[in-house]
């Protein structure tokens, strides 16, 4: 199936869709009332966590999609936390086992051609790239597909950065950060309403710095959900689901692209005709203040 079949099944419903912020761990999404979309570490760990698979699952980044947790926790030389069960799948592994759940309930690239990290990710070696793409052939006839457009022809997005100063600075410091793209930034917006013209070709640019911004929001955007709200999405480096990280660098936060990359989304949606209104549930930490506002977890709980 193609990713344009998706379009407006959301009509006037809200989403809730769960990052992989170390904040999930404040609430309990076996109570919440909406359907779930999900990415990256919430397979194996929600199911096993909340008992709650999701609605609809992005399998994007193939370091993610094809690598058992323990993978990253040893190269990571992270401590393993209590309770903690080294022996679950990677989340490609748990999607076979739970076949018929996921039939037309994944969203999936029609080709790993655009992604390079087979060989340059350390955590992928011993990873068979060939064995990737049979596991993405099986589920491409159950499975809603999309072509990744690859990024570099953005001419725009080099002018922004280097008008900006720089670019992948790690000084920045997201709190108190108030996005107000100034005039130039405007004339060479990353992205507009040609990016919903896109989708409904079932193409996908990837325009953005992170997968989140780059092919999950604005497919949440094209589905027509009325509300969208975020939960766990904590743009920070503080750690994944329960296992707390810190940066060998000291970076703390995501990179100001990605913040503004979010904002401009958040425009975007402004534009759309049905207008989503985009919220995050408040939590210990809310580095994104999404337009919407924040809202109490109880809000979207049955």
């Amino acid at each position: 199936m193609k990713l344009e079949a998706l379009k407006n099944v959301g009509v006037g419903e809200t989403i809730v869709f769960v990052g992989n912020g170390t904040t999930l761990n404040e609430f309990d999404l076996a109570k919440v009332a909406h359907p779930i979309a999900a990415c990256n570490y919430y397979l194996p760990f929600g199911p096993a966590k909340w008992g709650r698979l999701p609605d609809y699952f992005f399998c994007h980044d193939p370091s993610v999609l094809f690598t058992p947790w323990e993978a990253h926790r040893a190269y990571k030389r992270l401590p393993a936390p209590a309770g903690y069960d080294p022996t679950l799948p990677s989340p490609a592994a748990f999607i076979d086992k739970n076949r018929q759940w996921f039939r037309r309930r994944l969203i999936v690239p029609s080709n790993l051609d655009w992604w390079g990290g087979f060989r340059a990710k350390a955590v992928m070696r011993g990873v068979d790239p060939a064995g990737c793409r049979r596991w993405l052939e099986s589920w491409k006839a159950h499975a809603y597909v999309y072509d990744p457009l690859p990024a570099g022809h953005d001419w725009t997005a080099r002018v922004r950065r280097r008008m900006a100063g720089g670019y992948k600075r790690e000084d920045f410091d997201p709190q108190g950060y108030v996005w107000n793209p100034r005039c130039w930034e405007r004339l060479l917006a990353p992205v507009g309403p040609w990016l919903m013209r896109d989708l409904a070709q079932s193409r996908v640019p990837l325009w953005a710095l992170n997968s989140f911004c780059a092919v999950m929001l604005p497919i949440l955007l094209f589905m027509g959900w009325q509300r969208i709200v975020l939960v766990g999405v904590d743009f920070d480096k503080e750690g994944y689901f329960f296992t707390p990280y810190q940066s060998p660098t000291g970076q703390r936060f995501f990179y100001k692209e990605e913040y503004d990359d979010f904002y401009w989304l958040c425009d975007l949606a402004g534009r759309l005709p049905h207008r989503p209104l985009i919220q995050a549930v408040h939590a210990s930490r809310n580095l994104l203040q999404p337009p919407g506002g924040l809202v109490e977890f109880e809000e979207v709980c049955r």
